[in-house]
């Protein structure tokens, strides 16, 4: 269905009032046929995308005062080898994403690790970009001691692409990551606005 300004003076017919005036409340389009001059506050439904947008300050949005939820998402399945200094867990990044400025993310990282002696101290990482942002410290007292260790990162990042990633390390290469026994998981959720539009 296509929008219709309805001109002073026009006669307004059922036809219109049926095809137009009751569904325009929200907008029935496509991601290529919004409408052409929209103010702040329209709304929109896409059909090709299935996507409910806002116009809010020249840009369409998903609703601004809820959370739009996952943005990334990854998990790893398969056992990693012993871990000594910083490394990258296999499998576990978001890879780059594009966000939009004055948003709250929560960044979950869950895995399983297996000790190859006791003591010892290994930590995990979230990196951000190249830099870590997050730590987690864990200290086994066993031998083959498997132990799921979670890690979580509030942020709000600037507006463009930022990648997450998993990363790990242990003292004198004393651990491994097992996630074959336990699905390894990275999850970048955006929990809603950090401030206006």
């Amino acid at each position: 269905m296509a929008f219709k300004t309805i001109a002073d003076g026009v006669a307004l017919p059922a036809a219109d009032i049926n095809t137009y005036l009751q569904k325009q409340a929200v907008i029935v389009c496509t991601a290529g046929t919004r409408p052409a001059s929209p103010i702040e506050g329209m709304t929109i439904y896409e059909t090709d995308t299935d996507k409910l947008l806002i116009y809010t300050t020249a840009t369409w949005q998903q609703p601004w005062n809820m959370p739009w939820g996952r943005m990334g998402s990854a998990t790893a399945t398969v056992d990693q080898g012993t871990i000594g200094g910083i490394a990258d867990v296999t499998s576990l990044t978001t890879g780059s994403i594009t966000y939009v400025a004055n948003r709250r993310l929560l960044v979950t990282v869950s895995v399983v690790m297996l000790s190859v002696t006791a003591g010892g101290l290994r930590r995990l990482y979230i990196d951000k970009d190249g830099a870590v942002v997050a730590l987690a410290f864990h200290t086994f007292a066993n031998t083959n001691e498997f132990e799921t260790v979670s890690i979580h990162f509030y942020d709000s990042p600037t507006v463009g692409a930022h990648t997450y990633k998993v990363r790990a390390s242990s003292d004198a290469n004393t651990c491994t990551i097992a996630n074959s026994s336990s699905t390894g998981l990275i999850i970048v959720q955006d929990v809603g606005p950090s401030a206006a539009p």
